[in-house]
């Protein structure tokens, strides 16, 4: 009887707090997947030969960050929807919109993962990953990833702080964000060059 009452309670969670879990779940896909995929390539960057079961394991990271962003743009339609409806306040919240930007820069980022990053890879299997791309090719793939980390990594951070609620412009959030992007990004042109040398 009383795992039935409980049972009951769960069942008139707040929407919100339902609308959250979905969230959290798709940034911590998303942002394991990132990560994962980061890690892998760095592995295989240089010393090892790209195999069969790299690039499977590389897909299958790639569809679960796929399945986070889908459950991020999901709970996210959702939070709008719940606020214009019952929180019409928090809509003045500049943190919402700077994510919802950086959200859109996320998933352009992962379209072209998926449809050039991918079949490079696939492309390149059993041979040296560093040694088969032009250096342009290493710039994207690095580049990719810096874009990735980041845009996953900033909204995750931005709904942990809840002291920023209503207290910092979008702007702001959006300049320190490109910021740290541009910074990402000279790092991530720049490495390939200087790995050449050791080619």
């Amino acid at each position: 009887m009383l795992i039935l009452v409980d049972i009951v309670d769960i069942l008139k969670i707040h929407p919100k707090t339902l609308i959250k879990i979905f969230h959290l779940i798709g940034l911590a896909l998303g942002l394991g997947g990132a990560i994962l995929l980061d890690l892998l390539a760095i592995r295989f960057l240089v010393k090892q030969k790209i195999s069969q079961e790299f690039y499977e394991i590389f897909k299958h990271s790639s569809q679960v960050v796929f399945w986070g962003l889908c459950l991020l743009w999901l709970s996210g339609i959702a939070y709008l929807l719940y606020y214009y409806i019952a929180n019409y306040h928090s809509l003045s919240n500049q943190k919402v919109w700077a994510k919802l930007f950086i959200v859109v820069v996320l998933s352009v980022n992962g379209w072209w993962i998926h449809h050039r990053i991918l079949p490079l890879i696939q492309n390149n299997i059993n041979q040296y990953l560093f040694k088969s791309l032009s250096l342009n090719q290493r710039r994207l793939l690095l580049s990719s990833s810096v874009i990735s980390i980041l845009s996953w990594g900033i909204p995750l951070l931005l709904g942990a702080c809840k002291e920023l609620n209503f207290c910092i412009s979008a702007f702001t959030i959006l300049f320190i964000y490109f910021s740290l992007l541009i910074f990402g990004l000279v790092i991530a042109c720049s490495t390939p060059r200087y790995l050449h040398s050791f080619k």
